[in-house]
């Protein structure tokens, strides 16, 4: 008895293995889907929150490490301007982006991270990115969290943030 007993407490545990594994890969898949929705569509969320910006322009994001962007990045790397550690993590920010504003023509370059579920570690790693991404570039750098929802617990830290979190309903879980 106390054999079998092992074995079900066995088979459960590696049944659980599985399935926290499966979460994972589901995670990862809905989290570069929603960076695809954004790059493809962050004029229309920038739209719906009255940014009077026009066309936005993706210069980078995850899946696109050359270019014009990644040349500059690489150059900030060897002058000195960042360190390798950044380099890699500015390498990981979803969406490098710049937008002229609709008035007064003057071009915002921002950083967007993107997240199903916006917690403090989003808002607080794209302020991170944008100060690497502004030394990187040598020009002011906007951080902006898009995010379907706010988690409950991170709602005053969202609140009190100098980073904009804009909630689309589109990647509201």
């Amino acid at each position: 008895m106390a054999r079998s007993n092992d074995q079900l407490n066995q088979l459960a545990a590696n049944h659980l293995a599985r399935i926290d594994r499966l979460y994972g890969d589901v995670s990862a898949l809905k989290g570069d889907a929603l960076e695809q929705f954004a790059a493809v569509h962050l004029d229309e969320a920038l739209l719906d929150f009255n940014i009077n910006l026009e066309e936005a322009v993706v210069l980078s994001c995850q899946r696109h490490k050359d270019g014009p962007t990644a040349s500059a990045i690489n150059e900030a790397l060897r002058s000195g301007r960042i360190t390798p550690a950044a380099r890699r993590d500015l390498l990981r920010t979803d969406i490098i982006a710049k937008a002229p504003d609709i008035k007064t023509r003057e071009t915002f370059h921002f950083v967007v991270e993107v997240s199903q579920t916006v917690h403090d570690n989003d808002l607080e790693r794209a302020e991170r990115r944008a100060r690497i991404c502004s030394a990187a570039l040598q020009l002011p750098i906007q951080p902006v969290v898009l995010g379907g929802r706010i988690h409950p617990d991170h709602q005053a830290y969202a609140a009190g943030s100098p980073v904009p979190t804009l909630l689309h309903p589109r990647l509201d879980p």
